[in-house]
């Protein structure tokens, strides 16, 4: 055989499966490159965007804002004893409203000492107990204990211990029922009540009160985890809570989740959310209280989905809305003599245990600053109102209407006294109140 007759084969060895996958890796790793440099530059850019949108919405501030209400709310405890929602003892609570933001230490109303927002028991010779809403409680002042008009009475009348209970967000149905339960801690001869024209028409309407729906839980469920949730699902932002709580802060996230619950609404909060929300629009319906009869509680609704927008206010930055009572005079006389006869009957509760009532009405904030030509739709509105209250009130009741010394105030000075965005008293505003306040009661309250 010669060897023209042989031949050699030879056959290369193909790739390994992990050598074809890391060549398919390559070959896709080279075709997604730029779109992927691409990508990166585009979410690169939408981050700086948004992160420029952040800064110039003041997304910083308002941030902080949202994690102090949140710690704000969790201050409060419900207790079980006198049924009532309070803050915990020494606990700081931030209450933000716009164009300010008042800081309260809540000091232990039912042990040692006294007082949600008070200085605390003083022996002086008299003691009385002031209950109202939120300007009773000083927001606006920026400091209750020092500056909201319940101090600054203290300050004028050394002879006078003033008790500040207010309750922020409450009618007068709420404040006496509060000062029921808590009254029997603090000996007093005299009671001041607040009312305010510009909500107290309405909010004498609303039989929801915390301390009510909280007492009457099912047994077993916690008070105080049905009282967090859904005061935090009433101030949630998913935009702010994903800035607050995630480890990656991403301006970029935070815009989109902020146009999404905007644009989607309830459909764009976590589902948990979507369900305190409902719970507390049950409690709401389902809250009731004899005091207050159908029609006007009927009455308050209606004027509360309709109010009417006021203009601008004369040399005043302002602008306000209404309860318009539908122009109906009829309405405005059903509601303010709802309201009458619900202060009537706390002035004959607290004459039979011996106590004595000073009522103190607030004009609503357009009345004191609003143009002349628009007068007319304040007397269709607050003006009549409040006239027929005080008209259908006890004659022996002592009434202070503010309205003549706020207004007096606003005619001598050019500093303002609302924080006009809001409608709460600045500091100027509770010194006013509190320099009538204390010349009304020294005239009327013995010593």
């Amino acid at each position: 055989m010669s060897d023209d007759s042989l031949t050699t084969h030879f056959e290369r060895p193909g790739p390994s499966l992990a050598g074809r996958l890391r060549a398919g890796c390559l070959r896709l790793a080279g075709r997604l490159a730029l779109p992927a440099a691409l990508l990166g530059v585009a979410l690169a850019l939408a981050e700086g965007v948004a992160r420029g949108v952040w800064r110039s919405v003041g997304g910083p501030t308002k941030l902080k804002a949202y994690a102090e209400a949140l710690a704000s709310l969790r201050a409060y405890r419900f207790y079980p004893g006198p049924g009532l929602v309070l803050p915990v003892p020494g606990g700081v609570v931030v209450h933000h409203g716009r164009g300010f933001t008042d800081l309260y230490t809540a000091n232990d109303a039912l042990g040692m000492g006294f007082g949600s927002f008070d200085g605390g028991l003083d022996r002086r010779p008299v003691r009385a107990v002031a209950i109202g809403d939120c300007s009773t409680r000083g927001d606006g002042s920026l400091d209750a204990a020092s500056q909201g008009w319940a101090a600054l009475v203290e300050k004028r009348l050394d002879w006078l211990d003033l008790v500040n209970l207010g309750d922020a967000g409450a009618g007068n149905l709420q404040q006496t029922t509060f000062y029921g339960r808590l009254a029997p801690a603090v000996e007093h001869g005299w009671v001041v009540l607040d009312f305010h024209a510009s909500d107290d028409f309405t909010d004498n309407g609303q039989p929801f009160d915390w301390n009510q729906a909280l007492a009457g839980l099912p047994a077993g469920e916690d008070p105080n985890a049905v009282l967090a949730g859904i005061q935090e699902s009433l101030v949630f932002q998913r935009g702010y809570d994903f800035m607050l709580r995630s480890p990656v802060r991403s301006a970029a996230v935070w815009a989109g989740l902020a146009w999404a619950q905007g644009a989607l609404g309830g459909d764009a909060v976590p589902p948990g959310v979507r369900a305190w929300k409902a719970r507390y629009a049950r409690l709401r319906e389902e809250a009731r209280d004899p005091r207050l009869p159908d029609e006007a509680r009927r009455l308050a609704d209606a004027n509360l989905g309709a109010p009417r927008f006021v203009p601008r206010a004369e040399g005043r930055p302002f602008d306000m809305r209404l309860l318009p009572f539908h122009g109906d005079p009829a309405q405005a006389a059903r509601l303010a003599r709802h309201s009458a006869g619900l202060i009537n009957a706390f002035h004959a509760a607290l004459r039979r245990e011996g106590r004595r009532l000073v009522l103190v009405v607030h004009p609503a904030m357009p009345e004191v600053y609003l143009r002349r030509k628009d007068w007319t739709l304040l007397r269709a509105d607050m003006g009549l109102a409040r006239g027929l209250l005080k008209a259908s009130l006890d004659k022996d009741l002592p009434v202070l209407d503010l309205a003549g010394p706020l207004r007096k105030a606003a005619r001598e000075t050019p500093a303002p006294l609302y924080w006009f965005e809001d409608g709460a008293y600045n500091p100027e505003g509770h010194a006013v109140v509190a320099q009538a306040v204390a010349a009304f009661l020294s005239k009327t309250i013995p010593r």
